[in-house]
């Protein structure tokens, strides 16, 4: 409910309802092999038919809002331990539970939401989709996110656009962090890094992040 407030000053500025894409970053504690929102975990198996439901609640609930949802992917940065809410999936497991978030998203009335896989850093798209990607879940996805803050890796995007080109390419994340030198030459390494992606077959990009509270907060850990 914090967040919803700022997407309807976006929608009075744009004059539209943008579409809005919702990513979750952890199930609850206790369906999670550490037991614990952070710090990574895997999603328990016995959990994979509920967290399809409680994303599926999780969407009706932003709908319910006046929220134009259009898109999730399965989960943020499904191969990093963060200190933050986060949780692993291999391909396998990812392509294991959207045979189950699939089903579940038609049972809810959900089954036009747009479905992307990955959602990490690009060096490793092109394993992650063939491992994720088969003849039954390919069908159920609308493309693969991706995230750039490991370098360029035009190459892996483009072997990845070859290979899936019914697939749409979303990079969900990029932004001149401390890591990547601050906003010093930042002009050309956007310009370097959105014209590199769209050259490889990229259909669109989100900043990360266009509002934030400049003292580095909010934090919990």
């Amino acid at each position: 409910r914090r967040i919803i407030p700022y997407i309807r000053l976006a929608y009075r500025a744009a004059g539209t309802e943008l579409p809005v894409m919702l990513t979750p970053w952890s199930p609850p504690a206790f369906m999670k092999t550490n037991s614990c929102r952070c710090h990574g975990g895997r999603l328990r198996r016995e959990y994979y038919e509920l967290w399809a439901e409680y994303i599926c609640r999780y969407v009706l609930a932003y709908m319910d809002e006046g929220i134009n949802v259009r898109a999730i992917s399965v989960q943020n940065e499904p191969n990093a331990i963060q200190t933050w809410e986060s949780c692993l999936y291999s391909a396998q497991e990812e392509r294991d539970f959207l045979r189950c978030l699939l089903p579940a998203l038609d049972r809810s009335g959900l089954g036009g939401l747009d479905v992307y896989i990955w959602d990490h850093n690009k060096e490793r798209i092109f394993e992650r989709a063939c491992g994720t990607l088969d003849e039954k879940t390919r069908p159920m996805v609308e493309g693969i996110a991706f995230h750039w803050y490991s370098g360029d890796h035009f190459d892996a995007l483009g072997l990845t656009h070859e290979a899936f080109p019914d697939k749409v390419l979303i990079e969900t994340e990029y932004c001149l962090g401390m890591s990547r030198g601050g906003a010093k030459d930042g002009t050309m390494q956007y310009a370097r890094e959105i014209l590199g992606d769209m050259n490889n077959g990229m259909q669109a990009a989100v900043d990360w992040n266009l509002l934030l509270d400049q003292t580095g907060g909010p934090y919990h850990y």
